[in-house]
């Protein structure tokens, strides 16, 4: 599929309609950027509790059909987990489970699976291995909203077993403001070091620009000499246009 023109990064999103297994709190549902998403979209209120997961994968599913991409990476989102690999609920800002993911794939021939694992989850390699055998593209991180510390050496075994299947982890980088962030200390793109030394396939998603009207560092700089030492490393365009990254 090398020679394919592939969209990498589409986001999935859900509230758990039909049975899908996807999770929104209502803090999340009411923040201003996703009522503003809601109104661009289209997307009245009643929808959010009827089909609203499954029309968002017809509508991702139509965006690739009309544009000049073949075919686009759809990316799911796990949860919060504490230092002992327990779930924390109470952080959970969105879920979209892995299953999702690969049904939504399943259901739309120019979809295909991008879904999310926290490394810092019990059962992480073995959701890592299940994602493998079933066909993912690449795993999804967001460290700052989801308490993902790619520099924690404890991670180890789940870049070595990345590395070694050639499975490339697409992480945000730069500034967040869809999701509360929850460590602003996560985001700093020098943390990517570490699995970038155990041969990780990175993308730094957003190309750790900042966003609009914040204090967020621009990370061009680091981001650049990263690139430098590490031949692994790859930066998407992501979201670069869109009026919270334009100024960039």
């Amino acid at each position: 599929m090398s020679d394919r023109k592939i969209d990498i990064h589409l986001n999935l999103a859900g509230t758990g309609t039909q049975a899908s297994g996807c999770y929104a709190s209502k803090k999340f549902i009411n923040r201003y950027t996703i009522r503003f998403l809601r109104v661009l979209e289209k997307v009245p209120r009643k929808e959010l509790t009827s089909e609203f997961d499954q029309n968002w994968v017809k509508r991702l599913e139509t965006v690739v059909q009309g544009s000049p991409v073949e075919f686009g990476v759809v990316l799911g989102f796990d949860g919060v987990y504490d230092h002992r690999g327990d779930p924390v609920a109470s952080q959970n800002q969105m879920v979209i489970p892995s299953d999702w993911v690969f049904n939504a794939c399943q259901k739309a021939g120019n979809l295909l699976p991008g879904p999310g694992v926290n490394p810092s989850r019990r059962d992480a390699l073995e959701q890592l291995d299940s994602c493998i055998e079933r066909g993912a593209v690449l795993i999804k991180w967001l460290p700052p909203s989801q308490n993902i510390d790619p520099a924690a050496r404890v991670h180890i075994p789940f870049y070595r077993k990345l590395a070694s299947s050639g499975l490339p982890i697409l992480v945000h980088t730069g500034g967040e403001r869809t999701f509360k962030t929850l460590d602003h200390r996560l985001g700093d793109i020098k943390r990517l070091r570490l699995p970038l030394e155990e041969g990780v396939k990175v993308i730094a998603a957003h190309a750790g620009t900042p966003t609009l009207a914040s204090r967020d560092p621009d990370q061009t700089a680091d981001l650049l000499t990263l690139l430098a030492d590490f031949p692994n490393l790859w930066v998407d365009n992501s979201g670069l246009c869109n009026p919270g990254r334009f100024h960039n």
